[in-house]
Order: structure tokens, then sequence, then C-alpha cells
């Protein structure tokens, strides 16, 4: 049996490769076989084989027959003797023909699996094609590489520099280098398509002792009713005009091996494969057994569109992922400076200083698709400073200077005091408005009101947004105020300071009488709590930054 299927393979007829198909010669001819009509023939008669050969006069069922009887006698003709008319079986050939396929495809099913949903292999046919300067710069635009520039630049030179990167990087990507990649992508997919045909299950239908991809078996392929054939049939034909000989099969499998790391198919048998299917696609000997064994003279091929874009993803994916890495290199930045910041005023993490306005309030919020509280961390650590660092030594030198100061102005004075009182008076709203937000204070109360009502009214979760929106708005006040008056406050405490320091003090008469009530610790006081002010002050930036 081998034999014989190496001389049905290897007949030089066989291979004559026309260039020329497309896939556009689906469809197909039904040629006639009425004798011309003999001269003198009256025009009648004529006439009526004419109707009778354009179909018209016919009702459906007779020119079905016709196109079918039409169609057995080009089976009959041509070179492939696939189907038997006369038992309605798929013949041997038809199983050498598929096992020929089988083949050189077997192995390659084994190793490639799922490979058009490969991010990897897209990346590979994409990235053949540019040269090591392009390559280069695709690496620029990696998340490490954007991580390792991040420790010699700035966050916006950073940015400025990798979005530079991405614009000079998608100008590579001009039409015909697009058009190339898209061609590969699609002799891809023009290959999975040949892979995904079951040819063992197919040919178990002729030789049920077939075993899967074994070569060195001989096959002993028996005719078989076509019926149970169909619709394989139909699929294949429908992957066979895929094949439109624009493929670029070589490019294709060098990037498969680069995938796999092994050759997928030998090279020359893949060669004597295209051509095998080219010429028994040109016969379409095929078409005509589907046709007659399904008895359906008008069938067509299903034409199927493969798409090949991959490239605009990849771009976008590059540009995510270069500017992801921006993100995260500013967060983490983000996240250091708050770590020294809070460092430098508390020495230490200060805890939660707020009972009601915290994240474990929140998750009240979460499971109704309700926006929670959007200052928790800033509040929490305004309500902290102002109990360790502002009712303490802020508050020390404050009366130092308010109470014991003699001022040659009282402008300066009035500023420092006013600045002072409003600061005193934010720590207690602070405080009754954290307060308030319990479950027995007066916000807490409407908010677990509405949160009952918010499951079964649409109006009690319109009015709950709203209600957190107005206490977002009142956390955000007490933060702004109190930032706004450490500024004031801040600035008065440098300039009396610097006044401090003068040979000939002009804003405040006494400073030994301050000095020497404080302990002879005046200026380390001033230092340390302007310090504290003034990092305070740039924690709260940082944090309030995001939401602003």
């Amino acid at each position: 049996m081998m034999s014989r299927k190496r001389k049905f393979i290897d007949s030089p007829t066989l291979f004559s490769y026309d260039n020329s198909m497309q896939a556009d010669d689906i469809g197909f001819e039904v040629k006639p076989t009425h004798e011309q009509a003999p001269s003198g023939e009256p025009a009648q008669g004529l006439l009526q084989r004419l109707l009778s050969f354009l179909g018209a006069g016919e009702d459906p069922v007779r020119a079905r027959r016709r196109l079918l009887r039409d169609i057995a006698k080009q089976l009959k003709t041509t070179r492939y003797k696939f189907y038997s008319t006369k038992t309605g079986e798929a013949l041997p050939a038809l199983a050498h023909f598929f096992h020929e396929i089988y083949l050189v495809l077997g192995p390659a099913q084994i190793i490639i699996d799922r490979a058009e949903s490969s991010t990897l292999l897209k990346t590979i046919i994409i990235e053949s094609s540019l040269d090591d300067q392009q390559l280069a710069l695709r690496r620029y635009l990696g998340e490490e590489a954007v991580g390792k520039r991040a420790e010699t630049i700035g966050a916006k030179e950073l940015a400025a520099d990798v979005r530079e990167k991405l614009l000079a990087f998608a100008a590579i990507f001009d039409a015909e280098r697009v058009s190339r990649i898209e061609t590969v992508y699609r002799s891809l997919l023009v290959f999975l398509e040949l892979l995904r045909f079951d040819y063992h299950f197919f040919l178990k239908k002729f030789d049920l002792r077939l075993p899967e991809n074994d070569p060195k078996y001989l096959p002993h392929f028996e005719p078989t009713n076509c019926e149970y054939l169909l619709e394989e049939l139909k699929d294949f034909l429908t992957v066979m005009y895929l094949i439109d000989g624009s493929e670029d099969w070589d490019a294709l499998f060098a990037v498969l091996k680069e995938y796999r790391q092994v050759e997928i198919v030998a090279r020359a048998g893949w060669q004597k494969l295209m051509k095998l299917i080219a010429e028994v696609r040109k016969s379409r000997v095929l078409e005509l057994v589907v046709r007659y064994a399904d008895h359906d003279p008008y069938y067509k091929v299903t034409k199927v569109d493969l798409s090949g874009a991959i490239v605009d993803s990849y771009l976008e994916k590059i540009k995510s992922t270069a500017e992801a890495a921006v993100q995260k290199t500013s967060r983490k930045n983000r996240e250091q400076k708050i770590e020294v910041l809070t460092k430098s005023v508390f020495g230490v993490s200060p805890g939660e200083r707020t009972k009601h306005y915290t994240e474990k309030g929140n998750a009240l919020f979460a499971s109704r698709m309700i926006g929670g509280y959007l200052y928790v961390s800033q509040l929490n650590l305004l309500k902290a400073f102002l109990l360790d660092c502002f009712k303490k030594d802020i508050r020390e030198l404050a009366d130092l200077l308010l109470i014991r100061g003699k001022w040659s102005t009282p402008l300066m004075s009035q500023q420092l005091s006013e600045s002072f009182h409003i600061l005193l008076q934010s720590s207690d709203e602070l405080l009754s408005f954290d307060e308030s937000l319990s479950e027995t204070g007066d916000a807490g109360l409407r908010i677990y009101n509405l949160l009952r009502k918010a499951e079964r009214s649409k109006d009690a979760v319109k009015l709950l947004r709203e209600t957190i929106k107005e206490i977002n708005a009142a956390a955000f006040a007490i933060i702004q105020t109190a930032a706004q008056n450490l500024v004031v406050l801040g600035k008065n405490f440098k300039i009396a300071l610097e006044d401090y320091g003068r040979s000939a003090p002009e804003l405040v008469l006494n400073w030994k009488e301050i000095e020497a009530a404080s302990g002879g610790r005046i200026k380390a006081l001033f230092v340390e709590v302007y310090k504290k002010i003034y990092y305070f002050v740039q924690l709260m930036q940082v944090l309030l930054k995001d939401e602003s």
C-alpha cells in the first residue's frame, strides 16, 4: 500500500503548480454535455435546447438532477479518483491525499498549541522585522529600563523622555513594515487552520487501525460512505481556500523555530505538500465530490476572512507598559516621600487617631458602590499633628512669644495670634466633626438611616452620595484651613527667629526675658517647631495632590 501511495503522490502530473491560482476561483461552472444542434434543425428545437441549457423552462428538481449528472461526468473524467458515483463511496485515493498532509503536519500539531493566542508569538513576528537599533529602543521602553532611569532623573523628566521615545518607536512602523508583519501573521493563521483539522479522526474512517502520528505505519485504506465525511470535507475546503499564494512561509517558519526552538515542519515536505494541495484545489475535485455526495450542485465553499492586524495592539501594550512603569515610579517616589516626611514630623507612625472618618468606615459604602471618605490619611495625620505637635511644642513657643513677648509693632503679633487661635479652633472642629460621624452623631445617624433605605430606594442612594460629598467637603475645609494657618504661623516663627539672631532686634524687644523663661532653649525650640511645621505642610501637599 505504501508503494502505491507514493506512486500517487509522486505522479509527475500531480505537482504542476499554477501560481496564478487565486481564492476567487472558488466558483464552479457546469460544463454543458449537449451536442450542438445539427444544421437545419427547426428554430423551435434549437430554442428548447438553449432554454434547457440555461435552465429556463425546467422545474428546480429537474435542473438539480441535470446538474448532478453533469458533475458525475466530470468526476469520472478527473484524474483524481477520490469518489465513486456508482457506490457513493469515498475511495482510498482520497484518504492517501489526506494522509500525505497528515504525515507533514501531524508532528507540528503536537508542537504548536493555541499559538494564535500567544502574545509571545505575535511579539516575535513583529520584532523579527526590527533591526538592532530599533530593538534597543524597544528595550529602552521596558519596565525595568524605565525603573533604572527613574533612579537618576526626576519624575517629570522621566515622563517626558518616555513620551518622546514612544513617538519615535511608533514611527518605525510605517505602512510597508506593517504590511509585511501582517502578511506573516496571516500566514500563521492559515497554517494554524491547516493544523486544526483532525486528520487522524478523518483517516480512521478509512482505516480503523491507523495509529496517531506513526509515519512507519502502512495504512490499509478502504472505501467508505462519503456521507460520513461531508462535514469534514466542507471544513477542509474552507481551509484549503485560505491559501492564496501570498504566504511568506519561510519567514513564518523562522518565527516558529524561534518560538519553539525546533523546526516545526520539514521545509522540503512542506513545499511538496503546497504543490499537492494547489493541484487538488485547481482540479476542484473536492468541491465536485461534496456537491455530488450531498446532492447539492449549488454548494459553494465558505469564505473566511483572516485578519492579520496585530501591530496596533502591540504598540498599545508597549505604551501602557511604559506609562505604567512611569506611574509606578511616581507612586514609589511619592510613598517614599510621604514616609520620610512623616518620620521627620512624628518620628514614628502616628497610628490611627480619627475614630469614624476612617477606611473602616468606608467599608459601609463599598458594597453599595458609593464613594466613601476621601481624606482619611490627611485628616488622621492632621489630628495627630494638632495633638502631638501643635498643643505641645508649637503652643509652648506661641505662648512665650505672645504672652511674654514685647513687640515693637502689634501687626506681627496679631497675625501670629490669629493663626494660632484659628488652629486651636480647627483642632476642636476636627474632634467634633469626627464624633458627628458616630452612630449617635448627627451625620452618622443620617448616614446609617440612608444606608438602610439604600437597598430599596434610589432616592436614598442619591441622598447618601450627596451626604458623603458634603462630609468630604467639610473634611477638606478643616484640612485646608489648618494648613493655610500653619503656613502663616511658620512664616511668623521664621521672622521672629531671624529677629532673635540680630544683634539689635527690631520686632521683639525682650528676647533675654523670653530666653530665660524657655530655660535657654528658645533657639532650639524655634528650629524644632519650624521644621515640623515645614515638613507637615509639605506632607499635606503631597497627600492632597492626587485629590486636587
